[in-house]
């Protein structure tokens, strides 16, 4: 009897392996076989996406790679197809927009944020969730309810993903149609550094010609009354450096002095401004110099 019973067993363990192998088989085949329609459409946008890839056009590829890996493509195709699909998803970049609105010295969120890229793609709501975008220069075209459109160039890198393009609004709709962006209490007008630099180097030359022509004046005193005609021309001189020496000296002095009036006028945090025209200017005479700033802020 246990003879007989192990040689049952065995009889149905070997069926049922046959039975398993043959339903593997079944299901494989059945993968397999896609009708020639299906199998020219996998492979036409297999086709598709290559040069899609090579042109960065990841968006457009994209959607090609997603055609073509498809269970229902065949092997040959889906297995390349979900490699390049692969890659395409890690080299695209996304972007996220924040809205804002500028209301004096209150900036507050702007939510349901309408996009046009490059005069083709739209996207809804583009500020709730990051957006799929090809590598490159863009231009963006921003659109809420209640506000003038905004128009913005953006340049994306390859893989970057999550990029932050913040866009402002002033009140309830933007003049001119230009993003604004407030400027805070660290960002510095260049007009500073520009008056500061030049104030710096006329002062110090005015205390370099200062130096020169007190010291020639000094020698000569020490010469005195029996100078020759060099030490008398030297003295000359010396008065001529003296007098530059003050007129530079108080020109730098007057550019720093305008230097730190920009630095300390500038806006406070949270003030939303186009930008400035500063310009300054020097003149003056034998007697006299003047220095001053024209233009506004």
């Amino acid at each position: 009897m246990p003879c007989l019973a192990r040689g049952r067993l065995a009889v149905v363990c070997a069926v049922s392996t046959a039975v398993h192998v043959g339903s593997c088989a079944a299901i494989a085949h059945a993968q397999d076989a896609v009708t020639p329609n299906e199998s020219d459409a996998c492979f036409s946008a297999a086709e598709r996406a290559q040069p899609l890839m090579r042109q960065r056009h990841l968006r457009e590829a994209r959607v090609e790679l997603e055609m073509c890996a498809r269970d229902a493509c065949p092997r040959v195709a889906r297995s390349d197809c979900r490699s390049w699909l692969a890659n395409v998803i890690n080299l695209q970049p996304t972007i996220v927009i924040v809205g804002h609105e500028v209301l004096g010295t209150e900036v507050r969120d702007v939510h349901g944020i309408r996009a046009t890229i490059d005069g083709a793609i739209i996207a809804e709501n583009v500020d709730t969730t990051p957006m799929a975008i090809d590598p490159g220069p863009h231009r963006l075209r921003l659109e809420r309810e209640g506000g003038d459109p905004l128009e913005q160039d953006v340049d994306i890198r390859e893989g970057e993903r999550g990029r932050v393009v913040h866009v402002y609004w002033r009140g309830a709709a933007a003049k001119g149609g230009e993003p604004l962006v407030p400027q805070t209490s660290s960002q510095t007008p260049p007009a500073v550094y520009i008056l500061g630099s030049l104030g710096a180097a006329a002062a110090s030359a005015g205390v370099a010609f200062e130096i020169i022509g007190l010291v020639d004046r000094s020698n000569l005193q020490k010469c005195a009354p029996t100078c020759n005609p060099d030490q008398t021309n030297s003295a000359n001189n010396a008065w001529a450096l003296v007098r530059v020496g003050d007129i530079t000296l108080g020109a730098g002095i007057v550019l720093l002095a305008a230097s730190a009036y920009i630095y300390f006028s500038r806006p406070s945090a949270n003030t939303s401004l186009r930008g400035g025209n500063i310009t300054w200017a020097l003149g003056g005479t034998p007697q006299a110099f003047a220095a001053g700033l024209k233009g506004a802020w």
